[in-house]
């Protein structure tokens, strides 16, 4: 399991990360869809602009330093070493991995469509505060919040005595 786990951290890292990072745009053109027009395509969304200079709207793109995909490292790295503590539980670790990742995806949604949404109101003068500064806060606390209930869920106690990886006299290992 633990295996399974870094081999796909290692897909979403890789060969995963275009349909992960095109799921994110679409998640957040939908989402910013909620308040404005929005068409989505590929890695990215589009968003009508405020009334002015700025045209008909802008292009957000959720690129290969923006995307969620990073911060599932921490996650995922977390998950395969709890799954070979014996005192966890597997199906806590998957709970608390899923948690995690739904954590994750959730805000990352939040901050991809709010910057989309700032262009649309106060126009490219809000894209620096969206992107650089609120973005960066929101994906710093969205990593600390994942990681904090991923520790609470697997933490979650069960009556049942501990794994025990050791074989017994007689047995062999398969």
């Amino acid at each position: 399991m633990a295996l399974g786990l870094l081999a796909g951290l290692t897909a979403a890292l890789t060969v995963w990360n275009d349909t992960y990072r095109k799921g994110e745009a679409f998640a957040a053109g939908k989402a910013a869809g909620l308040f404005t027009s929005t068409i989505t395509l590929g890695d990215s969304y589009h968003v009508t602009a405020a009334p002015g200079p700025y045209g008909h709207g802008v292009w957000i793109v959720v690129t290969m330093e923006c995307t969620t995909s990073i911060m599932l490292a921490p996650v995922a790295l977390i998950a395969a070493w709890a799954v070979l503590q014996p005192r966890i539980r597997p199906v806590m670790v998957l709970l608390g991995f899923s948690s995690g990742l739904a954590i994750l995806l959730a805000l990352g949604t939040v901050r991809l469509a709010g910057i989309g949404l700032a262009f649309h109101r106060w126009g490219e003068s809000s894209f620096w505060l969206t992107h650089n500064l609120v973005g960066s806060l929101i994906s710093l606390f969205s990593a600390v919040v994942a990681l904090g209930v991923q520790f609470k869920v697997m933490s979650l106690r069960n009556s049942a005595a501990p794994r025990s990886f050791e074989t017994k006299k007689g047995q062999e290992i398969a």
